[in-house]
This record gives C-alpha cells, sequence and structure tokens, in this order.
C-alpha cells in the first residue's frame, strides 16, 4: 500500500478520492507510475466500452443519432461522484437553481446536466460486442458486470 501513496496522513484525513483510486483505477495500472502495479484498468476501459458502444450500437454521430463527444476517463470519475454526491429523488434536480434545498453548485461545475444524461445513456462496463445475446447458449446475465468485479 506504501508503493500506491498510502501515507499516515491520507489515513487520518480520509482522502476518499485516494481509497477510490486504490479500488478503480482512473489511469491504466502500467501508466501509473507505480513499478509493478498489480491492479487492473477500469475507468479507461469504462471510456473505451461507452465510445465504442456510442458510435457503434448506437450510432451517435453527426450525421446519424443523437450527436455524443468521446468521453474521457477522468469524465466518467466525474459521473460516478455526481451520483456519490446526489441527494435527490431525481438527479436532475442537483442542476436547477429553483430548487434551492436540492441544488449543488459543486455538481453543476462539474458537468452538464445534459453531458450527465449523455454518459448515463450510453455508459458500457464490458465490451459490448463479445457480449453473448440472451436467446443464445452461454449467456450470462451478470457478463455486464465482469469488469468491477475483476478489477
Amino acid at each position: 500500500m506504501k508503493k500506491m501513496g498510502l501515507t499516515r496522513e491520507r489515513m487520518e484525513d480520509g482522502d476518499a478520492l485516494f481509497f477510490h483510486q486504490l479500488l478503480v483505477p482512473f489511469v491504466e495500472p502500467p501508466r501509473s507510475g507505480i513499478p509493478d502495479n498489480p491492479r487492473s484498468a477500469f475507468y479507461m476501459n469504462v471510456a473505451k466500452f461507452t465510445n465504442t458502444y456510442a458510435f457503434g450500437m448506437r450510432e451517435c454521430s453527426e450525421d446519424y443519432g443523437h450527436p455524443f463527444r468521446p468521453c474521457l476517463a477522468e469524465e466518467l470519475v466525474n459521473w460516478d461522484g455526481i451520483v456519490t454526491r446526489n441527494l435527490n429523488n431525481y438527479v436532475g434536480n442537483n442542476w436547477r437553481r429553483e430548487y434551492t434545498n436540492q441544488y449543488d453548485p459543486l455538481i453543476v461545475n462539474t458537468m452538464s446536466l445534459t453531458r450527465w444524461l449523455d454518459l448515463k445513456r450510453n455508459m458500457k462496463l464490458c465490451d459490448y460486442p463479445k457480449e453473448i445475446p440472451r436467446d443464445e447458449v452461454g449467456y450470462d446475465p451478470s457478463g455486464k458486470y465482469c469488469l468491477i468485479w475483476d478489477v
């Protein structure tokens, strides 16, 4: 844990983002700068799967379908942060100023509601072309969540 940056201060301060990236890495482990990093990539893979799904299966492009700007791992970390921080019954209320007790300026400054919904619409936690269809032999209903389990 020390070689991954764990310090006494981080333990005492409760650096939530540090512990989150220990569980689900933000960058590919070989690029983390940590020698012999044993972890598996998560957010980089989710970004790749999401972009592949959006531009492949959903045909989100400027020509057809709903336009989609390619996402980055950083945006997906922010997306998860918004989900975690949300205290409302409807996440969209975080962006509405008229709901003064639900409006959250930190969320508003992190990402727009339309981008949050765009990512929600296209997010994939697996490589969808490799998924076995529901009606075929070998279909695994939990296959969509293997990445988080493996990481």
